[in-house]
């Protein structure tokens, strides 16, 4: 319920959180994967728009925090990341396309379908999403074992 959803932001906040002064600091995204940042900025415009369908506040509530704090680290990891990235998985542009393509789905679910298909394809999308955001640090694996070190993921305070 309300609590998951809220817990949920609050522990991947804590650990994409740290991840930003650390990126300020060195002044670069290293090998970090942008998915994280950019499935959090997506999905939660997914379970928003899907909260305000259901006429729920506890599930479009936490996720406006999702869709906020999604787009503030992503503005901050891009301002640091090198121009010709493709690790992220794909590059900054994918992502884009990625996010423009969700905002669109969503506005197409909400003004071209019935309110029972809208719940249903945008509660469909939101699962995929969800799996999206939480395998974000599995892109991060690929650096990892190349490097032999986890620094390339975001794992709390080191």
């Amino acid at each position: 319920g309300r609590a998951c959803l809220i817990g949920r932001y609050v522990i991947l906040g804590h650990l994409t959180l740290e991840a930003m002064p650390r990126i300020r600091r060195e002044g670069t995204v290293g090998k970090l994967p942008l998915l994280p940042y950019s499935a959090m900025a997506a999905q939660g415009l997914v379970w928003i728009t899907y909260g305000v369908l259901v006429n729920n506040p506890a599930i479009w509530t936490p996720n406006f925090v999702g869709l906020v704090f999604g787009l503030y680290y992503w503005s901050v990891y891009s301002r640091f990341c090198p121009a010709g990235a493709d690790w992220l998985p794909f590059t900054q542009r994918h992502h884009q396309v990625g996010f423009v393509a969700t905002a669109a789905l969503c506005a197409v679910s909400c003004t071209l379908l019935d309110a029972t298909s809208a719940v249903t394809v945008l509660g469909l999308t939101g699962n995929v999403m969800t799996i999206a955001m939480f395998g974000g640090p599995l892109a991060a694996m690929r650096t990892v074992i190349k490097e032999k070190c986890t620094r390339a993921m975001t794992l709390g305070s080191r």
